[in-house]
């Protein structure tokens, strides 16, 4: 079921009463978030379940924070429904999800650039086309027509060589490495 609250403080209490979730969305400028104190309190109260960041708020600085702090996603509010769905699911298989758009300037910020050529197999490339895409594992093993696990298979060998542990890494560094580009 959903649960639907307006504070941190309402929040908290529910998860001190028992209440367990599968997920936390949380809004950036929610009463009781002061800055991350909330998302603290509640990352506290609930340790192993993931919390996302849904704000109005596209400024690196915050994206930066959020992930500092350990949110399990950054998700704009205004991200297209099926978008949005898409981002639920990568947090809910335990991946970190920040869009494209957001991830080309926390690169950006990250402020040296590799341009080191990194050996990736022609499939291994459409996979991260298509993680740049924002595409779901199940989505992109239908987009290539192949099955899920080898996408699982691909994005490892990703990780690997790009030295990397997660989709938002793996992201980050294929565009300092000019390995993908985000479409307008």
């Amino acid at each position: 079921h959903l649960n639907v609250v307006a504070t941190v403080d309402c929040a908290s209490a529910l998860l001190e009463k028992g209440d367990r979730c599968d997920l936390i969305l949380l809004d950036l400028n929610m009463p009781g978030m002061n800055g991350f104190e909330g998302f603290n309190r509640l990352q506290s109260a609930a340790p192993d379940t993931p919390i996302a960041i849904l704000s109005g708020s596209v400024d690196p600085s915050d994206v930066s924070q959020a992930l500092s702090h350990g949110a399990a996603g950054y998700i704009p509010k205004t991200t297209a429904g099926s978008t949005l769905v898409n981002a639920l699911q990568i947090v809910l298989a335990g991946e970190v999800y920040v869009p494209p758009a957001l991830m080309s300037a926390q690169a950006s910020r990250g402020g040296k650039s590799d341009t080191k050529a990194v050996p990736l197999a022609d499939r291994q490339m459409d996979v991260l086309k298509a993680l740049a895409e924002g595409l779901t594992n199940k989505e992109i093993a239908r987009r290539l027509g192949i099955a899920e696990i080898t996408v699982k298979v691909h994005l490892q060998s990703i990780y690997r060589k790009l030295g990397v542990s997660n989709r938002t890494e793996a992201l980050a560094a294929a565009l300092n490495k000019g390995l993908v580009s985000l479409r307008k």
